[in-house]
């Protein structure tokens, strides 16, 4: 059964009939926020651009292969989302792991160990020879000032992968 309860403080009483005992699990959640509406960052350079299709969307990611990073500028203060896709060749099956490096002003600041498999959903228009595999992300805040954000392929070794970076919104004019 699931309560509908009101903002506020309240006592809820819970009484069992036709039974000496019952295990009660209760799960507590906050109202759902609405979805923050972001935007899409286009890189200072990048090896390629691929478009991705994901039902009625296309989506644009950027090349990340080995030696060949991804770059980006972003003005802080703000919250970057990094979505990657690592890119399946026939050859490869089940699970694979790869590696991502981020970097800001030439120190790495993150190195993501990811996991994933192909997608189902989701496809390569102008890779034909590549699969797109599900998505992962890195969520990293950005403080004040101007940023170079470099995103390497770390593993594995030969293949590719693909970005696609987003941040909020900006608000525009005063806010009160």
């Amino acid at each position: 059964t699931v309560l509908d309860v009101p903002r506020g403080s309240h006592r809820i009483t819970i009484s069992v009939i036709g039974a000496k005992a019952v295990l009660i699990r209760p799960f507590f959640s906050s109202p759902k926020q609405a979805a923050e509406p972001m935007v899409s960052i286009t890189p200072i350079e990048a090896a390629r651009s691929v478009t991705v299709s994901e039902g009625e969307k296309l989506i644009p990611y950027y090349s990340v292969l080995r030696g060949k990073p991804v770059k980006f500028r972003i003005v802080g203060p703000t919250r970057l989302e990094l979505t990657t896709r690592l890119d399946f060749v026939a050859t490869m099956r089940g699970v694979q792991a790869y590696r991502i490096s981020v970097s800001k002003g030439g120190q790495r600041i993150r190195v993501a160990e990811l996991k994933t498999t192909k997608a189902t959903t989701a496809a390569y228009t102008d890779l034909k020879d590549r699969t797109a595999s599900k998505t992962d992300r890195i969520v990293l805040p950005l403080g004040d000032g101007t940023h170079e954000i470099v995103v390497e392929l770390l593993e594995p070794k030969t293949g590719s992968a693909e970005v696609h970076a987003r941040i909020p919104q900006p608000s525009v004019g005063r806010e009160e």
